[in-house]
């Protein structure tokens, strides 16, 4: 099961790691093409809600990130609380040097 998803998360620039496998998927009952079909659905709405989503040129091999050239990339998190008027320049800084990041709103 991890193989084929890891095989289809690929070319939807999707971490496999953060693939939910369904309990269904593990079922004998589901046909190879039922479930090739599932995992590709699921992973449509991952990488259209870019969750688990990899830089472009990204891929995962023995648990870490490599890039095409084939050199480890490492990936880091940050965390950043700004005011209303401070999040407009943070968000065109990103953009300008096409940094992805998710933005959630608290408080």
């Amino acid at each position: 099961m991890k193989d084929l998803i890891a095989s289809m998360a690929f070319s939807y620039q999707i971490d496999p790691d953060k693939v939910e496998v369904k309990s269904k998927w593990l079922t004998k009952s589901i046909s190879d093409i039922e479930l090739k079909r599932e995992i590709g659905e699921q992973l449509t709405l991952m990488n259209r809600f870019s969750v688990g989503k990899l830089p472009d040129g990204i891929n995962k091999q023995s648990g870490q990130f490599i890039n095409d050239d084939g050199e480890i990339v490492y990936k880091y998190s940050v965390s950043l609380y700004v005011t209303d008027d401070e999040l407009e320049t943070v968000v065109s800084c990103l953009d300008e040097n096409e940094i992805h990041y998710m933005q959630n709103k608290e408080g």
